[in-house]
């Protein structure tokens, strides 16, 4: 089901499987001071897509990240949710977010050694990324359905750009070999409907 909310374009778009991107997401001083910390977070080693089991991380998406954002940095965390809450509306719901890196040598020795990860749909209604590289060839692609094997949409990473898209459209990771590390952090959150 469509549901059309006219005095919301933004989520309007996402529904019908578009993408927003934001190119100066966070104020420049606070991402300016996050690019710089971003590393002293703690991180564990983990893979992607979790709702999916691997007999080992090198299977899956290997990836490197930090516990829920509330928990360990409630200052960014509100930070992140208020900028959505300005672009989306006050209808958001269930916000989560996580730093997460991948190291490129474990993605060229994995079963995802190319240029798309796996593609994967998230378990909130909008998903998105705040990157903290200018890589063209990374970023992420959006498929029109899970059988597609070239995307019909790909956006490239740029410093404090971020993206959000309906987390229901199928999407996957892009991996550019040219970096040692793949920095973002993701971000998943509902929108309450029932207000239209």
């Amino acid at each position: 089901m469509i549901i059309i909310c006219m005095n919301r374009p933004i989520l309007d778009m996402l529904e019908q499987g578009g993408m927003y991107i934001h190119n100066c997401f966070l104020i420049p001083e606070d991402f300016l001071t996050l690019q710089e910390k971003f590393m002293e977070y703690e991180f564990e080693a983990d893979y992607q897509p979790h709702s999916e089991y691997y007999g080992n991380r090198l299977q899956a998406y290997p990836v490197y990240e930090t516990d829920e954002l509330e928990k360990i940095d409630n200052d960014l965390y509100n930070k992140l949710k208020d900028r959505i809450k300005e672009i989306v509306g006050d209808e958001i719901t269930e916000f989560s977010a996580r730093l997460r890196y991948v190291d490129m040598n474990e993605i060229k020795e994995s079963m995802q050694n190319q240029k798309y990860g796996i593609r994967h749909t998230d378990g909130k209604h909008c998903a998105g990324v705040l990157y903290f590289e200018q890589a063209l060839d990374g970023g992420t692609a959006i498929y029109r359905n899970q059988f597609d094997q070239k995307p019909d949409t790909e956006v490239a990473a740029y410093p404090n750009r971020a993206v959000i898209y309906n987390g229901q459209q199928w999407h996957a990771p892009c991996n550019d070999f040219t970096y040692e590390k793949r920095k973002i952090i993701c971000f998943f959150f509902n929108v309450d409907l029932d207000k239209y």
